[in-house]
């Protein structure tokens, strides 16, 4: 009996059978993105039609690194320009909190103070430093950022990353971790940029969510972003789970530090610093080691003794064996050192800075204001360290720079640091929330910081509503300037504009709320401060009438008429431009011009003030002048 011959199918056929899902897929993923389902997680997004010329940080992008929260971290509003013009120079900074510069505003983190020194040094250029400082990421958000960041053209990256390695959002020990292979972490963060991938995640958390319940909504009240992010609670030095963990930031740093290379963009990674007196949150056994705690004990005996040296290395040892892993072990910063000498990566000691200035050598409280975040002096100087190694690397815009002494340098940002006593209360309620909670106090326990807190004046109620989120920060200092403005304060509302201009210097408005408040108050010097920073964005008829009528004020007459003028040619209805025009023209010689303007200025309004005697005046001065 003779079998039949199966006949193989063409080969068409298999890629046909393979195609037909494939092509459904897309079909899928085009029709969720026809439909605007889910969320955009491009790192950089127009965010204001106002502003259509620059990219900020998208405030969508956290959501792709935290899924168990509800409330992830935000990102800072940045912008820079789409297009990089040749007199720009742009930096980008990564990392966590402490970049972000929890628990301040955003002026008090350190890329700001890089910013506002660089444009000391280069007024006239357009000076770009973007913090991309995320409380809670760690390498892997980090290395999923570096390429679109490459894209944007930088000419320096700034990097101080590795406290949250274990328990930042895709971390070994995170409550956001989705596994401990950083293939696997990598596959699923790519996709995760198709709206596929969300409508998946989505339908799993849903009904995860309808099986056990909304786990984060019935967490007890006095919890923190910090605790929620506790995933594996214990993570005892040298176990599996801590070896993992230094992997991690290790492999991580050299893909984010080859690309950046391959780039040929120019890279500062800092070394990490902590608050050595902070006492260890979890004091385990480990074999061949004493506990955690007991080490801590030492080292504040030591200290006590005057054994210094003895005492910092017992400090970083119970630091080392805190089973809690918020503060990076010392081998964090080993690996940083080792992937410099590798890779020809300047290195800025940032650790051996803190502990340069602190009693005893020792980082504590004196430049930190809990486990790791520091103090806002603490933040200028991690800002100063990156700085001055910009400087040693000869990493500063190769444009022509004022020639201002460090020093002085130095006094002009300690002078001008826009921080107010609304950010120092701003923060202190902040830390309260963190400290009253676990893990600085046994878990579900009352905080009693928040309790004992007390509203006493005008600044601690503006403070509580900018931290309940009622208002923004920019918002509550523009209420406390406002009261200032009413109550003849000029001082402190021009402290308080002067935060909300450096939070938001492309906002032109609170320019002109500044300046023309202040030129209400008679402080002209101050205003033109305002005008001059306006003017950069914008040149209409009301910045250069002002700017030029200050600058008659001051005799400064060849300036009063160039920006009059300018004034007169983009609105000839004002009189009082015309009037204030007619002076510069006087006192710069030009009669002719100046009776020309006041008669403009009369054919507008017969009767403004002086105006008819000053053309009487000038009248008489040119009959005289020719009679001669």
């Amino acid at each position: 009996m003779n079998k039949e011959v199966k006949k193989k199918a063409p080969i068409w056929f298999y890629l046909v059978m393979v195609s037909i899902p494939l092509i459904l897929i897309l079909m899928v993923e085009i029709g969720l993105r026809v439909f605007d389902y889910g969320k955009d997680y491009s790192p950089f997004i127009t965010i204001d039609e106002n502003y259509s010329e620059f990219y900020f940080p998208n405030p969508e992008l956290t959501f792709k690194y935290f899924k168990n929260i509800k409330n992830p971290p935000s990102v800072i509003y940045d912008g820079f320009k789409k297009i990089k013009e040749e007199d720009t120079y742009r930096v980008f900074v990564l990392g966590g909190s402490s970049t972000a510069g929890w628990p301040y505003g955003f002026n008090v983190p350190f890329p700001r103070y890089i910013k506002r020194r660089l444009e000391l040094l280069y007024p006239d250029k357009n000076i770009e430093v973007v913090n991309l400082g995320i409380t809670a990421v760690n390498t892997y958000t980090i290395s999923d950022l570096v390429p679109d960041i490459l894209e944007q053209n930088p000419d320096l990256i700034l990097i101080y990353a590795g406290h949250n390695e274990f328990y930042g959002a895709l971390g070994v020990g995170s409550n956001e971790s989705i596994g401990k292979s950083r293939a696997v972490i990598k596959l699923v963060l790519w996709l995760r940029n198709f709206k596929l991938t969300q409508l998946v995640e989505n339908i799993i958390s849903s009904s995860a969510k309808l099986v056990a319940g909304d786990s984060e909504g019935g967490q007890a009240q006095n919890e923190t972003l910090m605790s929620k992010m506790i995933g594996e609670k214990a993570i005892p030095y040298g176990s599996e789970t801590y070896q993992l963990g230094l992997e991690q930031f290790e492999y991580n740093m050299q893909d984010i530090i080859e690309e950046i290379k391959s780039a040929n963009v120019n890279l500062i990674i800092g070394t990490l610093t902590s608050n050595l007196k902070q006492k260890p949150f979890i004091s385990e056994s480990i074999q061949g080691e004493e506990k955690a705690n007991k080490v801590y004990q030492d080292a504040e005996q030591s200290e006590e003794a005057g054994k210094l040296n003895e005492a910092k290395e017992k400090y970083y040892k119970a630091k080392d064996l805190d089973a809690l892993r918020f503060r990076a072990s010392s081998e964090i910063n080993k690996i940083i050192f080792d992937l410099a000498g590798r890779y020809g990566i300047a290195i800025t000691d940032i650790d051996s800075a803190f502990n340069s200035i602190s009693p005893n050598g020792i980082t504590g409280y004196n430049l930190m204001t809990d486990h790791l975040h520091p103090s806002a002096e603490g933040y200028q100087l991690i800002g100063k360290t990156f700085f001055d190694k910009m400087i040693s690397e000869n990493y500063l815009p190769k444009f022509e720079k004022k020639n201002i002494s460090i020093a002085e340098q130095e006094k002009y940002m300690e002078d001008t640091f826009p921080f107010t006593p609304l950010d120092s209360v701003i923060a202190d309620i902040r830390l309260r929330k963190l400290l009253g909670a676990y893990p600085f106090v046994p878990k579900g326990s009352e905080n009693i910081l928040i309790k004992n807190l007390r509203i006493t004046n005008k600044v601690d109620s503006i403070a509580v509503e900018v931290y309940n989120q009622k208002i923004t920060y920019s918002e509550g200092h523009r209420a406390l300037a406002k009261h200032y403005y009413e109550t003849g304060d000029a001082d402190n509302f021009i402290k308080e504009m002067n935060a909300v201009v450096n939070d938001q210097p492309l906002a032109s408005q609170f320019y002109v709320l500044a300046g023309e408040s202040l030129i209400n108050m008679n402080r002209y010097d101050e205003a033109l401060i305002y005008l001059q920073r306006l003017i950069r964005l914008e040149r209409n008829a009301w910045v250069t009438k002002w700017i030029g009528s200050i600058y008659l004020n001051k005799k400064n007459y060849s300036e009063a008429e160039k920006y009059l003028k300018e004034s007169v040619s983009l609105d000839r209805s004002d009189p009082q431009t015309l009037y204030n025009l007619a002076g510069a023209y006087f006192y710069t010689g030009k009669i002719d011009e100046a009776i020309a303007a006041t008669k403009a200025c009369l054919a507008l309004n017969n009767n403004y003030a002086g105006a008819r005697q000053f053309l009487s005046g000038l009248t008489a001065l040119k009959s005289r002048s020719g009679n001669r």
